[in-house]
């Protein structure tokens, strides 16, 4: 029976809090500038070891104050450590060939515009109806030497079927008075 209340009053027991060391980072003593400062304060405060109004009363600064950097500091870290992001802020370069390409789509898109509307007009212009005449293109005029020199040579002539198609499937034309086949 002892051995079970030996097990529950240590469970019981926490851990005793260890000291962390400060960063490197943030506690180069010439280095450190307000920016740093801030840091310390908000990571002060975020893992407890300093309630807000001592904090902010240490910085002299307002609570509203101490809140709004606690937020961008917090912004800027999610936004550092989004996957697949490898910069915390835009470089010059990029800053204006933001603007430029802004100004492009700008451009581009007004164009779209105007030529969705000269298409829209177009379209009430014509109206709806047929693209082609319906007459299609005109054949070719053989002579008729072409013709004789053509059925003389049973090679290049088409073999007569009886139901009156060639022998490739093409229904048998007939020659008129103008000289044209009718099909």
């Amino acid at each position: 029976m002892s051995t079970t209340k030996n097990r529950t009053a240590s469970a019981r027991r926490t851990r005793k809090p260890r000291p962390r060391p400060m960063p490197s980072l943030l506690s180069r003593g010439k280095d450190e500038d307000i920016a740093k400062r801030r840091c310390v304060m908000i990571l002060n405060v975020l893992s407890g070891r300093l309630p807000v109004t001592q904090a902010i009363e240490a910085a002299g600064i307002s609570r509203a104050t101490y809140y709004q950097h606690e937020t961008k500091a917090l912004q800027g870290m999610l936004a550092a450590l989004t996957p697949g992001t490898t910069e915390t802020s835009p470089t010059p370069d990029a800053t204006k060939e933001l603007l430029a390409l802004r100004k492009r789509v700008a451009q581009l898109e007004e164009r779209n515009r105007r030529l969705e509307k000269l298409v829209s007009l177009t379209s009430k212009i014509l109206g709806k109806g047929s693209v082609t005449t319906g007459a299609g293109r005109k054949r070719k005029k053989t002579s008729k030497t072409s013709r004789a020199s053509s059925s003389s040579s049973p090679s290049s002539s088409p073999r007569r079927v009886s139901s009156g198609a060639t022998a490739t499937g093409a229904p048998a034309s007939t020659p008129t008075s103008d000289g044209e086949d009718e099909c």
